[in-house]
C-alpha cells in the first residue's frame, strides 16, 4: 500500500496488479480508513487515471460482487454517463433507456441517486413510479416480461458502500474520482451492449481501452464536443466503437441525421421536480419536438443501433420516435409502476 501511494505521489501509473492490491487494501481490508481512501482517490485524479487502474478497480468489484444471471443475458443493454460534466442536463440517458426498451431492446438499467447532479436516475425512476427497491427476483421478472429492469446500485454494490463516505466528502469539494468512471462498468447483470458517456475527451480513449478487457460484445464510449457525457444535438459526438475486441473511433453528427442544432440552454434540467416534469412531457407525448425530445431520440436510437436492433442510426431514430408517438413508452412506464 505504501509503495502504491509513493508511486501515485510521484505521478507514476500503477500496473493492474499494483492497483488491484491497493484498492483491495483500501476498500475491502481497511474500509474504515477513510483518510487513506481519500488520499488514493485524490492522487489518482491528480495524476490522471490509467486504463490499467480503471480495469483493476472494475475487476476487483466484479470479483467481490456476484453477477446476477438473467435468461436473456446475451442480449441485455444499458446506457448511462459517468456524470461529472457539470452541464446540469435533464436525465437524457435514463429516459432514452425507457424508449429503447419500449422499442424492443432488453434494458438492464443501472443507476443511483444523485451524487454529482441534482437528480440521479434512481431519483427520477422512483418518482415515475418504478419500484427501484423491489426484490431482485421481481426486477428480473419485470426485465423478462417488460424488457426493462432498474437495478438501484446501493442494493447490489456492498463494495461501493465502503467508499461512500470518502466519495461524498470529495464530491462536496467538487473532486471527481475513479468511481465516476467505474459505475457504468459494474452493472450487476453484465450487459453485453453498453452506451457509456464520459465527462472529458481524454477519458474516452482510456475508458474504451479498459472496456476492451471486460468482455463487451459491443460498446460505445462517447464524449460530446459540447462537453457533455451524453449524446446531444448541440454538437458532434466522439465515439469509440468497441465491437468484438476491435476499437475504432469516429464522430456522430446530429445535423447529418436530420436534427436541428440545439443550444445548450435548451437541455438544462434542474431539481427532481423539474426533471420529473421534463420526463413526463416527453414520455406522455406532450413534447414531440425540440432539443430535449431530440436528445432522447438520438440516444435511444444509438442504443438500438449498437445492440443490433436496427441496421443504422436512421432506422433507430425512426423506431424511437414511433415508440414515443404511439405511446408505447407511456404504456411501458404504466406497466412498470403498476408492479
Amino acid at each position: 500500500m505504501n509503495q502504491s501511494v509513493e508511486s501515485l505521489l510521484l505521478s507514476r501509473d500503477l500496473n493492474f496488479k499494483e492497483a488491484k492490491h491497493a484498492f483491495r487494501n483500501a476498500f475491502c481490508i481497511n474500509s474504515s480508513d477513510v483518510d487513506t481512501q481519500k488520499k488514493i482517490l485524490i492522487l489518482l485524479e491528480k495524476k490522471g487515471i490509467s486504463s490499467a487502474e480503471l480495469h483493476a478497480m472494475v475487476a476487483l468489484i466484479r470479483e467481490v460482487e456476484p453477477i446476477i444471471r438473467h435468461r436473456n443475458h446475451t442480449t441485455l443493454a444499458d446506457g448511462c454517463g459517468t456524470g461529472g460534466d457539470g452541464k446540469n442536463t435533464f436525465n437524457i440517458s435514463t429516459i432514452a433507456c425507457l424508449v429503447a426498451a419500449a422499442s424492443g431492446l432488453s434494458i438492464a438499467k443501472h443507476g443511483n441517486r444523485s451524487i454529482s447532479s441534482r437528480c440521479g436516475s434512481s431519483d427520477l425512476m422512483e418518482s415515475l413510479g418504478v419500484p427501484i427497491e423491489a426484490p431482485k427476483q421481481k426486477m428480473l421478472r419485470l426485465l423478462h416480461q417488460k424488457n426493462f429492469g432498474f437495478f438501484h446500485a446501493p442494493l447490489y454494490h456492498p463494495f461501493f458502500a465502503q467508499a461512500q463516505k470518502a466519495r461524498r466528502e470529495l464530491a462536496a469539494k467538487h473532486i471527481k474520482t475513479i468511481f465516476n468512471l467505474t459505475g457504468p462498468l459494474v452493472n450487476p447483470l453484465r450487459p453485453r451492449y453498453q452506451l457509456i458517456g464520459v465527462y472529458r475527451k481524454d477519458l474516452a480513449s482510456m475508458v474504451a481501452q479498459a472496456a476492451k478487457k471486460l468482455g463487451f460484445k459491443r460498446a460505445f464510449i462517447i464524449w460530446n464536443l459540447g462537453g457533455y457525457d451524453e449524446l446531444t444535438t448541440t454538437n458532434r459526438t466522439l465515439v469509440f466503437d468497441l465491437c468484438r475486441q476491435k476499437l475504432i473511433s469516429y464522430y456522430i453528427n446530429p445535423t447529418n441525421l436530420g436534427f436541428k442544432k440545439a443550444k445548450p440552454a435548451s437541455l438544462l434540467g434542474g431539481n427532481l421536480k423539474k426533471n420529473l416534469k421534463i420526463a413526463r412531457n416527453i414520455i406522455c407525448g406532450r413534447e414531440k419536438s425540440g432539443a430535449k425530445f431530440d436528445a432522447v431520440v438520438l440516444t435511444a436510437a444509438t442504443l438500438l443501433f449498437l445492440s443490433g436492433q436496427v441496421s443504422s442510426l436512421t432506422g433507430g431514430i425512426k423506431k424511437a420516435k414511433h415508440s414515443l408517438v404511439t405511446r408505447k413508452v407511456s404504456k411501458l412506464l404504466k406497466d412498470l409502476s403498476g408492479h
